[in-house]
């Protein structure tokens, strides 16, 4: 959550302003009393009146000066909050509460370069001042050139205008969450997360800091940090001061780690808070979406669109819920021609729309001018090129169809190998048929598309099948990212059984290198193989790792290198059942008749059998590996831990 710096400003200088005097006039303050009470109810012309009074009253009359100051500029009218802010500067101008007061109303009026002197002579007159210390530092991050139209956020000036200051008050607590929330504005995530922890560790009974920290967390992808923040920080809030935020933040968060139950009680809690919060009632209208209870979602969106009845997300969304979920074409229809109205350039719900039309085969003109105009909004979106291919193919354009699924394929969209394998079977040309099902059914295991992908298969030779089989499976290697993991690993052999902790990379096109722990090599080693050719270093520790080791971790890393499926090409092919196996000499490979996932690879009496597969970016990553060696009387399983992308694989 960045808060806005104007708002900021205003909302800490009047927390920490607390003068209320004025010369003693009892008729005087008895207007004042009435001001405050109107501006309790939220009465502002009334409160205006009782303060105007005020100031006939008793010309010296400090506090009352500054809050109509405030109200006229709550109530638009800056130019007579100019008026009395230039009648309160000639006789207050010496009083540090006063500068710093007028700064933030200069700042307000856009008048920056004024506000930033005024800051300045409020800590001249008072160095160690907190408020105006930070609302200088905002003045950095919302204005860098003398231009006062020319805004910027140059949170780094601010941080910096903080570090001058912070000596003179190490302690303070408002400086340091200033720094604090600077840092997090120029996405020093480190340092923010640092800050706070200090703020906590010196004040341990503040709530400063928990809040910024569970969104510094949130939005660095650490949601169960963020919750333990944004509880700790509901916790201590008193009751008379919770608001919605922490009770929304604690709502997303919960919906994004799915348990939507948790989610709603906070939700619920934070519209209770807020019952007219247009963001937390989407945030609870998404979590229902989420949770597969649409009809509660629905009651949502309804309720934004009665309170804003121009808000066009709602509409697209309860137009997604209607047609997907509830096949309730009429009402979908009907919200997203709103949404469109509202906003013309509204591509995703044209193209939504233009979607269900050619989904269901009807008004396909109407579709075709909104997929059109979608595409022509957004040009390299591959989901509106795949709904104008769609549309090509019903309109019988096959060639055109095809022309457009092939320009987009790259971005491995389901739909989109889906759509081509109707289009190529319109075309008759059955073996690119089946090859963009299987593509579309190995990215997301659908039972529609294996129903045509099983109705294409039966027209080709069965030869012809295990060459595309193992094509199949090649393209699984080919599509395999970088990656890292660690494999625990469980050896037996005649004489021994060790755990051990195997750290493996993988780097594209077929680079590996893994570590051996102490406990299995004394001094421990990496073995990396890259272009068929191994290395294992420290070198002088190679002559003392047997043979039968190594042999087992090549066997286990072909599997991983491209040119793996080659020695194949002529092999003999047999299936049964579900397996179709491909043997030559003394090797041997089983691949899944649905997926083309090698299950077994077995060669020179090594054999090695893929038990389980981990998903990372769509694609497959064999996870749980077992092995044996019968002539020595050695097998293993490989499991393991956490697979994730890798990143840098140079510095691997």
């Amino acid at each position: 959550m960045k808060i806005k710096p104007a708002v900021f400003i205003l909302g800490f200088v009047f927390l920490l302003q607390s003068e209320n005097l004025f010369t003693a006039n009892y008729e005087a303050y008895k207007f004042f009393l009435q001001g405050i009470f109107s501006l309790k109810k939220w009465h502002i012309s009334t409160a205006i009146k009782n303060y105007e009074k005020v100031i006939a009253l008793d010309k010296d009359a400090i506090a009352a000066y500054k809050d109509l100051i405030y109200l006229y500029w709550l109530s638009g009218n800056n130019e007579k909050a100019l008026q009395t802010i230039e009648k309160l500067s000639e006789f207050d101008g010496e009083n540090f509460k006063t500068t710093n007061f007028l700064a933030v109303i200069y700042f307000t009026a856009g008048e920056f370069d004024v506000a930033k002197q005024f800051w300045k002579k409020t800590i001249e007159l008072n160095p160690k001042n907190k408020t105006a210390t930070v609302c200088l530092a905002t003045y950095y991050s919302d204005n860098k050139s003398n231009d006062a139209a020319s805004v910027c956020r140059d949170f780094n000036l601010a941080k910096k205008e903080c570090e001058k200051h912070i000596p003179t008050c190490p302690d303070s607590m408002f400086k340091l969450a200033y720094m604090g929330q600077c840092c997090y504005q120029i996405d020093d995530y480190k340092k923010t997360e640092e800050i706070f922890l200090k703020i906590r560790k010196r004040f341990p009974l503040s709530r400063v800091g928990t809040y910024q920290l569970g969104v510094t967390y949130k939005n660095t992808g650490y949601i169960d940090k963020a919750i333990t923040e944004f509880e700790k920080f509901e916790k201590l809030t008193p009751k008379k001061e919770k608001d919605s935020s922490v009770f929304k933040e604690l709502g997303h968060c919960y919906s994004i780690l799915k348990d939507y139950s948790k989610s709603e009680k906070n939700l619920l809690k934070a519209l209770d808070l807020e019952p007219l919060d247009i963001v937390i009632l989407e945030l609870t209208a998404l979590n229902y979406i989420n949770w597969k209870k649409y009809g509660k979602a629905i009651e949502c969106f309804n309720k934004i669109t009665e309170l804003m009845p121009n808000f066009a997300d709602a509409y697209f969304y309860l137009g997604q819920v209607y047609y997907d979920k509830n096949k309730d074409f009429e009402n979908a229809e009907k919200v997203l021609l709103k949404a469109i109205k509202i906003n013309p350039d509204y591509s995703e719900a044209m193209n939504y729309l233009g979607h269900i039309y050619v989904d269901k085969g009807i008004k396909l003109n109407e579709a075709e001018v909104l997929l059109t105009k979608s595409i022509a909004l957004k040009p390299k979106n591959a989901i509106y090129i795949d709904s104008l291919g769609w549309l090509y193919y019903k309109q019988g354009k096959f060639d055109d169809a095809k022309r457009l699924l092939l320009s987009i394929v790259d971005t491995r969209y389901p739909p989109i190998f889906d759509h081509l394998g109707d289009t190529f079977v319109a075309l008759d040309r059955i073996i690119e048929a089946w090859t963009s099902y299987a593509l579309s059914y190995d990215i997301k295991q659908n039972k529609n598309v294996k129903k045509k992908l099983d109705s294409v298969q039966i027209k080709i030779p069965q030869k012809e099948v295990y060459r595309q089989m193992l094509l199949r499976s090649k393209g699984h290697y080919n599509r395999m990212p970088s990656f890292k993991t660690g494999y625990k690993a469980k050896l037996n052999s005649k004489f021994s059984s060790k755990s051990i902790y195997i750290p493996f990379f993988y780097v594209k096109n077929g680079n590996i290198k893994i570590y051996l722990p102490d406990v299995l090599i004394q001094g421990g080693c990496s073995i990396s193989i890259k272009n068929k050719q191994t290395e294992i270093l420290p070198k002088a520790i190679e002559s003392k790792i047997p043979y039968t080791l190594t042999n087992i971790i090549a066997q286990v890393c072909k599997i991983f290198n491209g040119s793996f499926y080659k020695q194949f090409t002529d092999a003999k092919v047999v299936r049964n059942k579900n397996k179709i196996i491909y043997s030559k000499d003394n090797t041997e490979l089983i691949l899944n008749a649905d997926t083309a996932l090698i299950e077994r690879f077995s060669q020179n009496n090594i054999t090695v059998n893929i038990l389980k597969y981990d998903n990372l970016y769509g694609s497959k990553i064999p996870s749980k590996i077992e092995f044996s060696f019968p002539d020595m009387k050695i097998k293993g399983i490989l499991e393991a831990t956490k697979v994730s992308p890798l990143v840098s694989a140079e510095k691997e």
